[in-house]
């Protein structure tokens, strides 16, 4: 069998959904050792170094813009390397000659319209829409990006199987080639709070600068770290800290392009992290942060109500006086070593690639036995 992986997010800023690929992938390439692999993207030697070499795995470099390379380039891909399945990410080639894997995250644009312009809702949603209609396999990553599928695209539960996301193994591992020393020299940072995100409206980071600025936890000697890429929404975020005062502005840091192992650094050394997003489709940060032994908050809306093992770690990302009574209340606790290795065991158990990649088999045997008849 062979299959196909567009995979020119890679060429990308670092987003859930190359996450989701090198994760799901990582376990089918071992577990289907007779199936080999095709992944496509523009820049294929940053391909090698996320997917590594393997026996059944072979680059192909797409040359074209996402125009030609959906209407015509991956179509003939398809053709020349006599490929069974394709696997795409939201949206689909209009020709379709072999079976098709779509994977559609989530449709956030439908139930929160305001953080998503008319021309990207508009097109997104004919496009996502066919791609998932057409789908030999349809995929998604949680149960409310399932019920929301069904519910907008009208296509029956049944239909639709969850690949939940998963944490790297990384983040469980012991600190190997740590280099918190050198990073706390590099910022200046003892104490800090932390969230991990794209900014972006919908992801909140506005209601933490709020907490940070009333709860003046500067004077604490904590700083407030985000890290993530950011986008035009930006300025929002620099007018209320141009309202502020200079400790306060000296005590915000904004990083970009940090590498897994040093993610991994700051997760872990983190006093606390914090996830106040308005929606996701799932929401991997908070788990990756409680994968290495950190104080989570977490928000509660969407997706992430998902994750009731938090229980009052969850809070209303609406409802700033919450937010900042649960930060109090996490940073004068005490180190509490049985709730880390339960949220630890919990987060490791359910949230396995291994789990996604067999479910994904499931879905390919399914389909086979479907064709056949």
């Amino acid at each position: 069998m062979n299959i196909l992986v567009d995979a020119h997010v890679f060429d990308g800023i670092h987003q859930g959904t190359r996450t989701y690929i090198k994760g799901l992938y990582g376990e089918l390439i071992k577990n289907l050792p007779g199936t080999s692999f095709f992944f496509a993207a523009n820049d294929i030697d940053n391909l090698r170094l996320e997917i590594g070499e393997h026996a059944n795995v072979h680059f192909i470099k797409l040359r074209h813009g996402k125009y030609l390379r959906l209407l015509l380039e991956i179509p003939m891909l398809i053709w020349k390397n006599k490929i069974d399945y394709a696997h795409f990410q939201y949206i689909s080639p209009p020709i379709k000659n072999c079976r098709h894997i779509v994977t559609t995250h989530d449709l956030l644009f439908y139930d929160f319209r305001k953080y998503f312009p008319l021309k990207y809702r508009v097109v997104k949603d004919l496009l996502f829409r066919v791609s998932a209609q057409r789908a030999d396999i349809l995929l998604t990553v949680s149960e409310y990006s399932r019920r929301s599928i069904s519910r907008h695209y009208r296509i029956s539960m049944d239909r639709i199987s969850i690949t939940i996301n998963g944490v790297g193994e990384v983040f469980f591992e012991n600190d190997l080639n740590e280099k918190y020393a050198e990073i706390r020299a590099k910022y200046n940072i003892e104490k800090y709070l932390l969230y991990v995100s794209r900014v972006e409206p919908r992801k909140n980071h506005l209601i933490l600068l709020k907490a940070f600025d009333a709860l003046k936890l500067w004077e604490r000697k904590y700083k407030l770290i985000f890290i993530g890429k950011k986008d035009f929404s930006h300025h929002v975020l620099q007018e209320f800290t141009n309202q502020c005062c200079r400790e306060f502005k000296e005590s915000v840091l904004y990083l970009e392009n940090v590498n897994t192992q040093d993610l991994r650094t700051f997760y872990k050394h983190a006093d606390l992290f914090i996830y106040p997003s308005f929606a996701e489709g799932f929401g991997i940060p908070p788990l990756e942060a409680i994968s290495v032994g950190t104080s989570t908050l977490c928000s509660n809306a969407t997706a992430m109500s998902e994750f009731t093992f938090l229980d009052d770690d969850l809070f209303d990302p609406n409802n700033i006086e919450e937010l900042k009574a649960k930060i109090l209340k996490r940073l004068e606790q005490h180190h509490d070593p049985d709730k880390v290795r339960r949220l630890q065991a919990i987060t490791k158990e359910r949230y396995s690639w291994a789990k996604s990649a067999n479910v994904f088999i499931s879905c390919l045997n399914r389909s086979d036995v479907k064709t056949s008849k």
